[in-house]
Formats: C-alpha cells, sequence, structure tokens
C-alpha cells in the first residue's frame, strides 16, 4: 500500500503514477517537484500527468510529451525501468511565459506479487546548467573559429564600441591600411586616425546605432593617412549594429569592408576612354557601336539611341536586337554568331525600329580589332541608313519584273519599238494570239507593218509617224492585223512614245488586244437591248427604270400612258421632283427601302399618282439602280371586297355554328357528370342487396350449423362466392366508366413509386405465392397519378391471377426509351419519330395463344371460366383505357405455358 506522506518526503524530483495509459494519473508527489513546479499539491494529485505541463511556446520542436508518453508505455508493456538522458521540457512560470529546461528522466515500475504492474515512479533530475553550459563553450569555440578568419580575412574588418567609437577590433588589413599597428586598440578612433574626421564615417556609425539597422553600400571614397600620405580608397562596405549584455539598443558598430579601388580605378579609364570615344561618334551621321570580344556589345552613339527612342542600358548585350523586325532577327542572329565564331568582318542589311515605330533598312559593316598575336580584343562597327537605296532598287527591281510577268500573263499582245534601230520586241501573246512560231516573226517594224490589212494599212503607219513626228506621246487605233491561218482579227493598238533628253523620239511602248469577240458581243448585247426594249413595250404592265440617284432611264409606253407624260421628256429627270405627290408614300418608302436592302419588293396600294389600285414590284440591280413594273389591279381590288364579305358573312355563321356546339358539350358534359353520378348511384343501389345477402347467408348458416347437409354447405358457400363476384364486377364497371372519362395529366408520377403502393397493396397475395418481382429503374412522366397506379395494379395482379401453380410465380418489369417506328407497331408519321418510354410487364405464367392477344382487352373477355381461375374480364380493359387516356400504346405477346409479355408505350413529353 503506497503511503503519500513517506513518499512526499523522499528528496528529488518524483511523482507516483497509475499505469493507466493515455492519462497515467498522479497518485503522490515529492516536495521538491511541489516546489520546482510552483504548483500546489493538490492541483496535480488525481490528474492526468501532462495535463498541467503544457507545450512551451519557446519550443517550436516540441517532443518532451511525445518522448515521456513513449517511456512510460514502453513500462507499461515491458514491465522494465525506462530512461531519458536528456530532454527538454520547459516550465511555465506564473505570468504565463516559460522558462528553458532540461531533465533527465528515470522510470521504474513497480510491481505486484503476481508480477502486475501497479504503479510507475517517475524521477527527473534538472540538467539545465550542464546542458547549457556545454552550449555556451559551443558557442565560444565557434567565436574564437570566427574570429582567427576575420583577423586574418584579406578585408578590412574591424568593431568600435561606446559613445566615443573606441576601437577594439583591427584586423592586419586594417591596420595595413591605416599605416597603423596594435597601439591604436582601446582608444578612440578619431585619436588615431583623424583623417576620418569630416568623411561622414562617424555620422554613418550614429545612424547604424540609432536606427539599430545596417548600412550597406558600394564604393564608398575614404581617405587614410598611410606612410604620411594621403590616399584615396574604395569600398564596398557593411555596417553592422553590435549590442552587448543583452541591452536593446546598440553600443557598437562592427565594419567589414572590401577594397574595390582598383575596379573603380580602372572603370573610370574606361569611361573617359568610353566619353572620347562617345564624343567622336556622337559627331558622325551613322549609328556607330562597339562590342566586347564575345559580342556583348556595350557601347552605342547618339545617332543610335536617337533613332531606337531607347535608353543604353536597354541596348546593351542583346538588347539592340530588340529593334530589328521580326524576319529579319533569325537571320542577323546567324550572321553575327558565324563572325564572332571565325573572326571574319561582319556585314548584313537588316531593318531597325525607329522611335515612332516604323522600320527602315540598315547596312552594318563590324571589324574586329586584334593583338599581335591574331587575338580578338573589340569588335567596331557602323550602321548605315541605305532605305532609300533599298527601297529604289526593290522599286526598280519590281518594275522591271512586274513588266516581263504582265508581258508574259496578259491576253494581250505587248510590244517595245527602238526607234533608232527600228527593231521590235513581241511578248508571248504574239504568238498565241496570233498563231506565229518564233523563227516566223521578223525582228524589225517589218513583222508589224506587213501584217495590217491593205484596206488599213496607210492609215495605220500614217497615223504613227505623224504622232512621233509631231513631238506627241500617245497613238492608238482600230484596224484589221492578219494572223497565220489568213484571218484577220480586229484589234485595238495603242502605244506610248518616249523621248530622250534633247525630246527625241527614242522608244514607243505599246500593248495589242485582239477585240473580234468584244466587237461581236457588243452587236449581240445591241440586239439583246432591242429585244428587252420590243418586251418592255409590248407587256401589258407598265415599267420605268431608274439609276442610283432615282433619275429615269427608261419609260415604257404603258407607263406614260398611265402617267399621261410625255417618256422621252422624263429620261434623265428625278423621280420624285417630276411626282412631288408621291413623296412620303408607301411607294416612296418601298423604293427606298429596295435600294437600301437589296432585294426585291413587292406591294399593293392605291397610287398617289392615279388613284387607282396598282401592284407594284421593284427590283433592285447590282449598280444602285432599280426595275420598276405595275399594273391596274382596281377590279380585282373590287372583286376582292366582295370576297372578303362574303366569307365575313361566312365567318360569322361559323362562329354561330360554334357557340351551339359549345353549348352541346356543355349539355354532353352535364350528361355525363349525371351518367357519373347515376352509375355511383347504381353501384351502391345494386351493392346494398349483395351485402344483405351475404350477410343473411352468413347469419342463416349460422344458425343452422350442424343442422346442414354437405349440399346445403356447398349451396351457402355458391351464394356467398356469386355475392363476392358480384361485388367484384359492380367495383370493376365503376373503375372502367370512370376511367373511360379520359385523364387529367398535371402531375409529374415517379412510376418507380407507384409500383411500390402496388406491391405493398398485393402484399399479401405475392407472399401466399412466393412470388418474385425484379423492377429495374421506371421513368417519371407527366400523367394521373391514380391511373398510373391503377394501370400497374391490374398488370401484375393479372400476372398474380394467371400463374402457373406448381411454379412460385416470377415478374419482371424493365423500361427503355424508343422511338415509335423501332417498336412492333411501327408507329409512321409525326408519331414514328416520337420518343416513347416503353414499360414492359413480363410474367412466367400460363401463357394464352397470341390470336387472343387483341381480343383480352375487351371488356368481359375472359379465357378461362371462375372455376379455374377467378376475375370480372375488365381489369385489362380498365389498363388499356388508362394507357390510351395518357396517349399511349398496350398490346400483349404470349406462347402458352410460357408466359406473358404486357408492353406499355408512353409518349415522353
Amino acid at each position: 500500500m503506497l503511503d503519500p506522506k513517506i513518499f512526499e518526503a523522499r528528496p528529488g524530483i518524483s511523482a507516483v503514477l497509475l499505469p493507466d495509459a493515455p492519462l497515467f494519473t498522479v497518485m503522490a508527489v515529492s516536495n521538491d517537484l511541489v516546489r520546482s513546479t510552483g504548483l500546489p499539491r493538490e492541483a496535480l494529485i488525481g490528474r492526468g500527468f501532462f495535463e498541467q505541463f503544457p507545450q512551451s511556446t519557446l519550443d517550436p520542436e516540441f517532443t518532451g510529451e511525445q518522448n515521456i508518453r513513449a517511456s512510460l508505455e514502453y513500462i507499461q508493456q515491458q514491465k522494465v525501468p525506462h530512461g531519458l538522458p536528456q530532454q527538454r521540457y520547459d516550465v511555465a512560470n506564473e505570468d504565463g511565459s516559460f522558462t528553458e529546461k532540461y531533465w533527465q528522466v528515470y522510470n521504474v515500475p513497480v510491481l505486484g506479487n503476481a508480477g502486475e504492474l501497479l504503479y510507475i515512479i517517475h524521477t527527473a533530475e534538472d540538467i539545465t546548467g550542464q546542458v547549457q553550459a556545454r552550449k555556451k563553450a559551443q558557442k565560444l569555440e565557434g567565436i574564437e573559429k570566427a574570429f582567427g578568419l576575420f583577423m586574418h580575412a584579406p578585408m578590412v574588418v574591424g568593431m568600435v564600441n561606446g559613445d566615443n567609437y573606441v576601437l577594439e577590433m583591427a584586423n592586419e588589413e586594417a591596420l595595413k591600411l591605416w599605416g597603423k599597428g596594435k597601439e591604436i586598440i582601446g582608444k578612440p578612433i578619431l585619436q588615431s586616425l583623424p583623417e576620418l574626421k569630416g568623411q561622414g564615417i562617424i555620422e554613418l556609425f550614429n545612424q547604424v546605432r540609432t536606427t539599430g539597422q545596417p548600412y550597406i553600400a558600394h564604393e564608398v571614397p575614404v581617405s587614410s593617412m598611410a606612410k604620411e600620405k594621403e590616399e584615396l580608397h574604395y569600398f564596398n562596405l557593411v555596417y553592422q549594429p553590435y549590442f552587448t549584455n543583452g541591452s536593446t539598443k546598440a553600443t557598437g558598430v562592427f565594419t567589414i569592408s572590401h577594397d574595390v579601388t582598383e575596379q573603380v580605378k580602372a572603370r573610370q579609364k574606361v569611361q573617359e576612354a568610353n566619353k572620347e570615344l562617345q564624343f567622336v561618334t556622337d559627331t558622325l551621321p551613322q549609328l556607330v557601336w562597339a562590342a566586347e570580344a564575345n559580342g556583348y556589345t556595350y557601347f552605342f552613339n547618339k545617332g543610335w539611341l536617337e533613332f531606337t527612342g531607347l535608353p543604353l542600358e536597354a541596348v546593351q548585350g542583346d538588347g539592340w536586337m530588340q529593334s530589328l523586325h521580326p524576319d529579319d532577327l533569325e537571320r542577323t542572329h546567324a550572321v553575327w554568331n558565324q563572325a564572332l565564331q571565325t573572326g571574319t568582318i561582319y556585314e548584313i542589311e537588316y531593318r531597325l525600329k525607329r522611335f515612332d515605330g516604323k522600320y527602315r533598312w540598315f547596312l552594318t559593316r563590324g571589324t574586329p580589332m586584334q593583338d599581335a598575336h591574331g587575338r580578338i580584343l573589340k569588335w567596331y562597327g557602323s550602321t548605315t541608313d541605305v532605305h532609300e537605296q533599298i527601297r529604289a532598287a526593290e522599286a526598280l527591281q519590281q518594275s522591271t519584273e512586274r513588266f516581263y510577268l504582265v508581258a508574259k500573263a496578259t491576253q494581250d499582245v505587248i510590244w517595245d519599238w527602238n526607234l533608232r534601230t527600228d527593231e521590235i520586241w513581241w511578248n508571248e501573246g504574239f504568238k498565241e494570239l496570233f498563231g506565229y512560231q518564233a523563227e516566223e516573226i521578223e525582228p524589225t517594224v517589218d513583222s508589224w507593218y506587213n501584217r495590217v490589212h491593205t484596206d488599213d494599212k496607210e492609215r495605220i503607219v500614217g497615223g504613227i509617224h505623224e504622232v512621233i513626228s509631231s513631238g506627241g506621246t500617245n497613238w492608238s487605233a482600230e484596224y484589221r492585223f492578219r494572223k497565220k491561218d489568213g484571218s484577220y482579227a480586229l484589234v485595238f493598238d495603242r502605244g506610248y512614245i518616249i523621248h530622250d533628253k534633247d525630246g527625241k523620239a527614242s522608244r514607243m511602248l505599246g500593248s495589242m488586244q485582239d477585240i473580234t469577240e468584244r466587237k461581236k458581243v457588243e452587236a449581240d448585247l445591241r440586239l439583246a437591248h432591242e429585244r428587252i426594249v420590243n418586251i418592255l413595250e409590248s407587256t401589258a404592265d407598265a415599267f420605268y427604270a431608274l439609276d442610283e440617284h432615282f433619275n429615269f432611264t427608261y419609260v415604257n409606253k404603258k407607263a406614260a400612258q398611265l402617267w399621261g407624260s410625255d417618256r422621252e421628256a422624263l429620261i434623265g429627270k428625278h423621280y420624285w421632283t417630276e411626282f412631288p405627290k408621291a413623296v412620303g408614300s408607301q411607294s416612296y418608302h418601298m423604293h427606298y427601302q429596295a435600294q437600301k436592302e437589296g432585294r426585291p419588293v413587292h406591294y399593293e396600294t392605291v397610287s398617289p399618282l392615279l388613284g387607282i389600285w396598282i401592284d407594284t414590284s421593284i427590283y433592285p440591280g447590282t449598280d444602285g439602280g432599280l426595275s420598276v413594273f405595275f399594273r391596274d389591279i382596281t377590279e380585282r381590288k373590287q372583286w376582292q371586297e366582295e370576297l372578303e364579305k362574303k366569307v365575313e358573312e361566312r365567318t360569322q355563321a361559323l362562329a354561330d355554328a360554334n357557340e351551339a356546339l359549345h353549348k352541346s358539350n356543355e349539355e354532353l358534359e352535364r350528361s355525363n357528370k349525371n351518367l357519373e353520378q347515376f352509375a355511383y348511384a347504381a353501384s351502391h343501389d345494386l351493392k346494398e342487396p349483395m351485402r344483405k345477402i351475404q350477410i343473411f347467408s352468413d347469419r342463416l348458416k349460422g344458425r343452422l350449423e350442424g343442422k346442414l347437409e354437405e349440399d346445403d354447405k356447398h349451396y351457402f358457400t355458391r351464394i356467398i362466392n356469386a355475392t363476392h363476384r358480384m361485388n367484384t364486377l359492380i367495383d370493376d364497371l365503376l373503375l372502367y366508366s370512370h376511367v373511360s372519362r379520359g385523364a387529367v395529366k398535371d402531375k409529374m408520377v415517379d412510376l418507380n413509386k407507384k409500383i411500390q403502393l402496388v406491391l405493398e397493396d398485393l402484399e399479401v397475395e405475392l407472399a401466399e405465392k412466393k412470388a418474385t418481382i425484379k423492377v429495374a429503374e421506371l421513368p417519371t412522366i407527366k400523367g394521373h397519378r391514380q391511373q398510373l397506379q391503377q394501370l400497374f395494379l391490374n398488370l401484375i395482379g393479372n400476372a398474380l391471377k394467371y400463374s402457373n401453380p406448381d411454379i412460385p410465380p416470377v415478374i419482371n418489369i424493365t423500361s427503355k426509351q424508343v422511338k415509335g417506328i423501332d417498336t412492333p407497331l411501327h408507329l409512321n408519321g409525326k408519331r414514328g419519330e416520337m420518343l416513347y418510354h416503353l414499360v414492359v410487364v413480363q410474367d412466367n405464367g400460363i401463357g394464352f395463344d397470341q390470336e387472343d392477344a387483341e381480343r383480352i382487352f375487351n371488356v368481359f373477355t375472359r379465357l378461362h371460366g371462375n372455376a379455374e381461375y377467378r376475375g370480372t374480364g375488365v381489369g385489362l380493359s380498365i389498363a388499356q383505357n388508362v394507357v390510351q387516356n395518357h396517349g399511349g400504346y398496350i398490346w400483349a405477346e404470349s406462347i402458352p405455358g410460357r408466359g406473358a409479355t404486357f408492353s406499355v408505350l408512353l409518349p415522353i413529353e
């Protein structure tokens, strides 16, 4: 038995724990544990060990609970001691903060007589001092190594402290720079190095100490007095704030300075040289550039920068290529790389983008500068604007190419006559148009003159020379020209005479067209025009044509007669000016509509000019003009008005008939309601005697119990069965009457739910017959909920009724979507293309002959007697009416002894 008082007096930080993982409830704690944690004993006893020792916010990688819990669980499993040589587990303070603590943990099991684990004694020794001493030693060792590195580093390293900035450390490089020995250590820095005063060094020390932020700068100039001679050095320096004794304000500055004097002076020399180069190249009209041996372009003159509108830093390196035309970029890059690899002169023409986005052609030439050993040191180049020269050369080339292409591609004959040598050149058209071979064409002007028809030759030759001698430049004429086969082509020929600088005719260029077919077409067009005019003049319709400005171009005789105008006087006149009454009329707007939309318009209206009804058709032309036909339809309109009057009379008579039909429908509706009420009353009146027969038969049978012979009992049974059949028949007839009136399909009906309700209604009969019902996923349709439930009640009930007595019934219900034309009904027309839900109810019952497949849907039709299968012969008739009420179809298929299949086709709405 554990005595807590004895354990409390035990020296050391200890606790007795129950092995009730994961809690490890504290049963007793030593006085030293209470003192070390600062927690009262009652806050520890009876609670889980880890509840009072939360995770420390100082230890992001907290493993204390995980490792100690693992040690305790190990003892719980193995029942042997276990320890942790060093484990961090910080202790919470009263203000919620934590103190960093390290512990040596040792856990020992306390076993019972039977070897069972009773308690775990947890002991922890505070080793925080030892751990921190080791860390401090490691840190000091690192500082000593770093100090050694700083003292021998090839850079200026120092540290100043206090308000007077006493120099506490300076490495060898710093003492060498200042020309001082170690005697300056421990003295204010301005006392040892007065030359630093006024250079901003002390001000920077103040800034770093005040802000607590480091100061970083590049190429800072600093003067020193090494060897009693003032020297200017440049440094890349870092001034880092230095904190001592946990102070929150910097007490000193740690400095690291790298001497970059040589690099700065070298760059300054290059900059001076570049200034001279810049001055010289900026005066040149060319764009000048320079590159390193590896191709890095570093210099561009003012002309280049002004042309591209880009700053120097944007074009250095490969940046200048951004100004190249995209189509020249790859070629330029390849030529430049080739020059760099081979050391040959770099020369290329490319397009550069000007500051305004326009491209101009330039010729660039770059030459490598080499040393005595042939090694390339630099590249220097110039870029000259050759845009105008290239454009001129391109224009000349294009003009020459265009001339020869036109001469080759045209169907005309092109000729070039040298007036000084009398030589003449013909293009390919001369051979193709007139059928000559090359060797048959003389090289002189005789090849032309000798083939001109004799009747035209004097006129043509004389006309040409008259233009030449008079100093003219243009000549043209139509004449006959002899072809290879001896026939003559009618040609249109024209030439242009070129004069030299003295004004003397030196060359004549021309083209010859074969206009034989054109002349024939013109003749045919004239004939066709005459025919069209004859048609327009002989037609019974009035016709006129307008140009795009609504000026008359043609008026036929009929239109002139209707208007009472001189048609010749109308030609060229403006339509709306001549007939101002038409402005704003329907005819006016229709003319503009046809012209704007570019399509014919047709309309009938009363003419604002003639006061008669006219039928007008307007046809727009491709040139914006209009062709207009119109005719007098006044008589037709009068006849049409009489016809409309008769139609109106007939319409009124039809409306009266419809009203009478509507009244008849209302009477029929009332009659149907009365009939339904009668059927209900009749069924009630018929069922009342049936109930009494059944009741009194049951009473009489009970009163005569034990006195009846077997025949008497049989008679009573037949009476009761007949009564049941009569009641069932009355109910079926009432339902048949109700279904025959149609259905309001106003609800979305889930057939799956309806089948479930039917199966619940038939639950007893299904159980008695041990029937299996397999129902696939069925659709949701728009219909009458009660009628659709009755449909499946009748079909499933029919399958159960006519089941094979020797085999348990199996009924399968499936569904799929089909087109009407794809069903056994082969629906056609619109119904053939409609989509339907095909729901199939298939059983394994007794079946029937297929020849009875239609007859079974008739009212009172039964294929078996009541002795074999009970029924009224109305159920399938009701099912058929429900399907028809929903716009569908139902049919049956069967083989005797092999079951029956009922298919229901319902339209998808």
